[in-house]
């Protein structure tokens, strides 16, 4: 069935770190080997074409079998319509443009784009000149409660935080922020991350930083055992 599938579709692809390469091979679909200097490919970005659809899956899940049939994983899922849209056109263009940088760090020291890649970047141009004249908005609708941006990093980019930073529209720090992570790296006792978001937040009055991570029973006591570090606490300011 799934080669039926894969037959009917003019492009598949998966590109993934060269360290972590290891699974099956098919003429169906391109697997693509990124060489990122000294760091890992470890974005977890889909993006599915259709004749009058693109959808863009943003995940926590590895492009492993536990991590798309067994684990607890967050999918957050943008969808682009020919009619009807309300995400603004600039959001998947900046996908569209990410996964095309990305993919940049499959071409090695080929002269020449491999094959694979090629078709990787054929699909992208397609998906990007199709939605040119679709009816989606130029830019966010101002009475749109959520704004919905892509922020992504990598060699030569700038980082998640000073992204976000850039982004933020308000007349002042944010009070809030709201984190979504059903896993954490293994860290010492500084959170970078957590420590950074604090900064970002207004330094004055209350400012609340919430983390949503998943969480299990713990046989014959009361409470629940958080799946997040400790060093979430310790990051958060004296006041």
């Amino acid at each position: 069935e799934r080669e039926e599938k894969l037959a009917q579709v003019s492009c598949a692809a998966a590109l993934v770190d060269q360290h972590h390469c290891r699974g099956s091979r098919s003429l169906r679909w391109d697997m693509l080997l990124a060489r990122v200097p000294n760091a890992i490919l470890h974005s977890k970005v889909s993006l599915l074409y259709w004749a009058n659809w693109v959808r863009v899956i943003v995940a926590s899940a590895n492009l492993t079998e536990d991590g798309y049939r067994r684990n607890q994983e967050v999918f957050g899922v943008l969808d682009f319509p020919n009619e009807g849209g309300d995400i603004a056109r600039s959001c998947l263009t900046d996908v569209i443009e990410f996964l095309r940088y990305a993919g940049a760090f499959a071409k090695g020291g080929a002269a020449q784009l491999p094959p694979g890649l090629a078709r990787w970047n054929a699909f992208l141009n397609k998906a990007a000149e199709a939605v040119e004249s679709w009816s989606l908005p130029e830019s966010e609708k101002r009475s749109t409660a959520v704004s919905c941006r892509p922020v992504f990093s990598g060699p030569g980019r700038t980082n998640v935080m000073d992204s976000i930073r850039k982004l933020w529209t308000g007349y002042g720090p944010p009070g809030e922020a709201w984190v979504f992570s059903p896993f954490f790296d293994a860290v010492a006792d500084h959170n970078k991350p957590a420590e950074s978001l604090w900064k970002m937040l207004r330094q004055r009055g209350e400012a609340k930083a919430v983390f949503c991570v998943t969480a299990e029973d713990i046989p014959g006591k009361p409470g629940l055992l958080l799946h997040a570090p400790e060093s979430l606490k310790k990051a958060q300011p004296g006041r």
